[in-house]
């Protein structure tokens, strides 16, 4: 880094060595530009003498102009007059004709009448038939009187008619060369009046170059002085601006830092952001790893199911008819024993009722024995009491014995009873015990159904908490890297102010500094010096504002590449989400489906269970009605 900022500083003093020789060769081109623009000014001037020269011609010429036109607008105003004249004199002789027809016409319309008079009063003659030819005479000499003047009175009117139009044609005509003349003088004057505006112009802008180039040469001589000077000044300035271009540099290295720092921050959120990549992918292979995973285990949950399912199914279908066998067979064998029970019972209440005949018999007889003992203990009192007791006792003896016997058959019929109960109660016990043990193995099988129920619940709920939990990861780092991304963004706002003002600041300056050096009224000189100043501030920045640049393009890539990152994310997110749904509807399908069958084959058990306790209950009726009996019969 050392080396790299001691190459940057050679390079920057070699660019500041090669703008100070611009510099010297700027203000060289610049003062030969104003020598130039000196002898441009001598020529300009030469030149303006000569358009004076040709203004001051052109008006003389235009006096001319202007006289002749006076002396032809005089010369038309005359003729003018002349023709007014001879118009009025026309016009009153008009009007004197016009007066002397209407009098005419009144003296015809008077001599009418005075005839149509005449006329009635010569019928009234020819009626009266007294002096019509004396009447029609003086009628006749009126007549021609009349008819004479009014010839006389018409050819007047032609002549009057041919004058009337020979002189209107003359006042057309002479109005339409008044027309024309007019419509000319007033070309003439508008000619006029844009010459001397023209002129006007001209001589004010004669006027205002000449006193411009007066103010350009008194400005080029001060500027020339003034220029003299800024050479001297500008050599002591120099060294003042390599001391701030020192500090500037100074600035660009700390702004560098700060640049190396963002570009390390930057690459640090572009490592994250590959991490996150990374991240993201092994998120994306463990998905599609626990989606197989899911697939796999629905798959083989859904085999196993139909396997225990069929397992069951057969097992229950082999248990019914085995039951069912066992139910018919026990059935048979409750028959048989009951029909040996009712066998045995009745043999037992034969032998009863045989016992009961014999006690009776022996009572009787015994009754009967006691009454002849005592007969005959009354009887032979007299014999020897010897004889007779030992008869009594044999015969007592034998009764003893025929109960003995009697007691032993009975009680070799009740061990074959107990041996008979036993037997049932053992067979019996041993079927439930069986069937007890075959419901325990269903029942176990139900609880590992039941367990692995449990677990692929507690699988699906170990996937829906890692989704979440990766959701929840996903989220956070979303979140985490919208914030490192701000602070980046602010980091590089801050860092773009900072240059903005350093910049700013450093243009500010020069420009304060140059300012105080040019005048602004130098119009033609300004724009290169201005051109000057803004290359050596340019020279400065130019580094800066392409780094700066290319910087904040990487940063609008890098930021639109985390934006479709992002995007890609949040479509995967949602994909991830509707794939979980529809995994979740689907595993909570086939779990209502298991549970259905799990309790559609709860119901089978129960049933069973039902019916086994039903022929456990008919056995142990049966088993108590056979010791009820056996112990009747005990009693008895």
């Amino acid at each position: 880094m050392h080396d790299i900022d001691y190459d940057d500083a050679e390079k920057q003093r070699l660019a500041l060595s090669n703008e100070q020789d611009a510099l010297l060769e700027e203000q060289r081109e610049i003062v030969e530009d104003l020598k130039r623009d000196l002898h441009l000014c001598k020529i300009e001037q030469h030149n303006i003498r000569a358009e004076l020269e040709i203004l001051r011609n052109e008006n003389k010429n235009i006096n001319e102009i202007k006289e002749s036109l006076n002396s032809i607008h005089l010369e038309e105003c005359d003729d003018q007059d002349a023709h007014k004249k001879e118009i009025g004199n026309l016009q009153e002789r008009i009007v004197l004709l016009e007066t002397e027809k209407d009098s005419a016409l009144q003296l015809w319309h008077i001599s009418l009448n005075t005839i149509s008079a005449l006329e009635n009063r010569l019928k009234g003659f020819h009626i009266d038939g007294i002096g019509t030819k004396f009447y029609q005479d003086q009628a006749n000499a009126i007549k021609e009187s009349y008819s004479e003047a009014i010839q006389m009175l018409e050819k007047k009117l032609a002549l009057a008619k041919d004058n009337f139009i020979k002189h209107q044609t003359l006042y057309e005509t002479s109005k339409e060369k008044i027309n024309s003349l007019t419509k000319e003088k007033d070309e003439v004057l508008e000619k006029y009046r844009i010459l001397q505006t023209n002129t006007q112009d001209r001589d004010r802008n004669n006027q205002l170059t000449i006193e411009t180039l007066k103010k350009d040469l008194e400005y080029a001589k001060t500027e020339t002085n003034k220029v003299v000077q800024a050479k001297l000044e500008l050599e002591k300035r120099l060294n003042e601006v390599k001391t701030y271009a020192e500090n500037v540099m100074e600035r660009d290295k700390e702004t560098k830092n700060k640049m190396v720092e963002a570009i390390e921050l930057i690459e640090s959120a572009v490592r994250e952001k590959d991490l996150a990549c990374h991240r993201e992918s092994l998120i994306s292979e463990e998905k599609t790893r626990l989606e197989h995973r899911l697939n796999i285990i629905a798959n083989e949950y859904d085999v196993k199911i139909q396997e225990l399912n069929k397992k069951t199914r057969d097992e229950i279908e082999l248990n019914t008819k085995r039951y069912l066998t066992e139910i018919n067979e026990l059935k048979a064998e409750l028959k048989a024993k009951t029909t040996v029970a009712d066998k045995v019972q009745r043999e037992l209440e034969f032998t009863e009722e045989e016992l009961n005949k014999i006690r009776r018999d022996s009572s009787t007889k015994i009754l009967e024995y006691e009454q002849k003992a005592k007969r005959m203990e009354f009887q032979l009192q007299a014999y020897n009491e010897a004889m007779v007791k030992n008869k009594y006792d044999v015969e007592i003896k034998q009764l003893r014995e025929k109960i003995i016997t009697l007691e032993s058959k009975l009680s070799t019929s009740n061990d074959k009873l107990q041996k008979l109960e036993q037997q049932q109660t053992s067979s019996i016990q041993g079927q439930v015990k069986g069937t007890n043990r075959e419901n325990k193995d269903i029942m176990k099988q139900y609880s590992d159904l039941e367990s692995q129920l449990s677990k692929t619940l507690a699988d699906k709920e170990n996937l829906v908490l890692q989704l979440k939990s990766l959701k929840h990861d996903f989220d956070y780092e979303i979140q985490k890297r919208d914030i490192e991304r701000r602070s980046l963004e602010n980091k590089i706002r801050e860092l773009e102010v900072n240059l903005y003002k350093a910049t700013s600041v450093g243009e500010n300056k020069l420009k304060g500094d140059i300012a105080d050096e040019v005048n602004p009224l130098n119009v033609k000189n300004k724009p290169c010096f201005d051109i000057t100043v803004e290359n050596k501030c340019h020279c400065c920045q130019s580094v800066l504002s392409d780094h700066m640049n290319k910087l904040q393009e990487k940063f609008d890539r890098k930021t639109k590449e985390l934006i479709n990152h992002v995007q890609v994310h949040q479509k995967l997110s949602k994909k991830w989400r509707d794939e979980a749904k529809s995994l979740t509807v689907k595993f909570q399908g086939k779990s209502k489906e298991l549970r259905g069958k799990i309790s559609i084959l709860q119901k089978e058990n129960n049933e069973l269970n039902q019916e086994l306790l039903n022929c456990k209950q008919q056995l142990a009726q049966h088993a108590i009605q056979d010791i009820q009996r056996c112990v009747s019969t005990k009693v008895v």
